[in-house]
């Protein structure tokens, strides 16, 4: 994503929001928004403050793509995740951007979301015991220091 309309569509999108749900939220006319996501116009700075309120995202990724992380800053801690039922997806996708998620990445995701919470329990049990094995692995593989 190049450019801040195609991110604004990117999470517009990924909420799965009209441009007018958005337009409702924010203030900002379904008209200026739709300008905006196809780069006719670049939204004025009230504009971009508003937006990255409602979408929860730092107004660096908004403008150039990147997220400024101060060198001391920690990883997010994936445990901290809302629950996916939430609509504002603003710190699940600080934490996927802090963690660099790949296109595959994104897509598990966004699968995930549509299982039933009993779903969900059996596929994080798969995938916990999936990683048991892979660290138990990796622990006998490592040079004994005898």
């Amino acid at each position: 994503m190049e450019t801040i309309g195609q991110r604004l569509k990117y999470l517009r999108e990924t909420l799965d929001l009209s441009q007018q749900q958005v337009a409702n939220e924010t203030g900002v006319s379904r008209g200026n928004i739709s300008n905006y996501e196809k780069d006719r116009v670049s939204p004025a700075a009230d504009t971009i403050i508003a937006l990255c309120s409602f979408f929860d995202v730092s107004a660096d990724w908004l403008l150039t793509g990147q997220e400024h992380v101060p060198e001391d800053a920690g990883r997010a801690d994936i445990s901290a995740i809302q629950d996916p039922g939430v609509i504002n997806l603003g710190e699940e996708f600080k934490k996927a951007l802090y963690m660099n998620a790949t296109k595959e990445e994104e897509q598990l995701i966004l699968m995930y979301r549509d299982f039933s919470r009993e779903d969900k329990d059996f596929i994080m049990n798969m995938v916990l015991f999936k990683h048991e094995q892979l660290k138990k692995v990796e622990k006998k593989s490592l040079p004994s220091s005898s």
